[in-house]
């Protein structure tokens, strides 16, 4: 089960690559951040985060698993588990683009809708059937915002996406962990097994 943090970590490598195809302008923090902290920071566009804003409840997705061909370690570890409950988690997702050269009156506009369209698209293929997209604004063009030196223009939208909460913990290794594991490969052919060790890094 991906948690908050890898979520937003797979949508973010989809979206850095999506954007480098197109050959639209990298990230300025280099990928999407995560929490309201970032939000208010004194930075530069494009720019994309992700905020959590809560979680709700409900029973759990009924799903087979059948069709899952050569499944991960950990989506193995899930099927062995029972699924108990879904947990919807709430994002509020701040969008800030910026055409170049600027072009307040329709450039940085379209620049903006550029990058929330990729993110959206990798958030679909990154979590499809996981996901339920909310409703957005032009939060930069309120009655009470400021409209003069500024840069670009900022989307917010909103976003719930599912995660199974399961009937126990599966194993929890925090990013940047370094560690060993020896794995036993059995020739079923000779009756014979070696060991190999595996060393972890940090990515």
């Amino acid at each position: 089960m991906p948690t908050i943090g890898q979520y937003i970590n797979m949508i973010s490598d989809d979206l850095v690559l999506r954007l480098e195809n197109a050959d639209y302008p990298a990230l300025t923090d280099g990928a999407i951040l995560i929490g309201r902290q970032h939000v208010i920071e004194q930075s530069s566009p494009p720019r994309v985060v992700f905020v959590p804003v809560g979680s709700a409840y409900g029973p759990r997705n009924m799903y087979g698993p059948s069709n899952r061909a050569n499944p991960t370690l950990e989506a193995s570890a899930q099927i062995l588990q029972r699924a108990i409950a879904t947990e919807t988690v709430k994002f509020e997702v701040h969008v800030w683009g910026q055409a170049d050269p600027p072009d307040p009156e329709g450039g940085d506009f379209d620049a903006t809708q550029f990058l929330y369209q990729a993110l959206i698209l990798s958030i679909h293929l990154t979590t499809v059937g996981s996901y339920k997209l909310g409703n957005g604004t032009w939060v930069d063009q309120a009655p009470s915002m400021a409209q003069f030196q500024k840069a670009g223009h900022e989307y917010v939208f909103t976003i719930d996406i599912d995660t199974p909460v399961m009937d126990g913990p599966l194993q929890y290794v925090q990013e940047g962990t370094v560690g060993s594991i020896t794995v036993i490969e059995e020739n079923t052919q000779t009756g014979t097994s070696s060991e190999i060790e595996v060393i972890i890094l940090p990515p």
